[in-house]
């Protein structure tokens, strides 16, 4: 898949050094079908999400949660929510692209 593009459909000035680290950071997950989406209906793969981008992005949980919910929201005519768009997506509007 090129994250590259995916991700450039929801924020065209995307950095693709970012994106390209983050594809070599979370490759083990991407390379499962279901691991590589994020299930926006099931809270507990919400919350791992919101987990993944406060550690990440080093931010209290509740702030990575709401990053997280507004990427879902941002993505919510996606049926597949990639896992790597939801995470840069994120650490985006938490201005901590620089920590990915």
């Amino acid at each position: 898949m090129d994250y590259v593009a995916k991700v450039k459909e929801y924020d065209p000035n995307a950095d693709e050094e970012r994106v390209k680290r983050l594809e070599r950071r979370l490759a083990l997950v991407l390379n499962k079908r279901d691991t590589a989406s994020v299930a926006a209906s099931d809270p507990k793969e919400v919350e791992r999400a919101a987990a993944w981008v406060a550690k990440a992005c080093s931010v209290p949980l509740d702030e990575a949660k709401r990053a997280v919910d507004g990427a879902l929201e941002t993505m919510k005519n996606e049926r597949m929510k990639n896992r790597l768009v939801v995470y840069y997506l994120s650490a985006s509007s938490l201005g901590k692209l620089a920590d990915l």
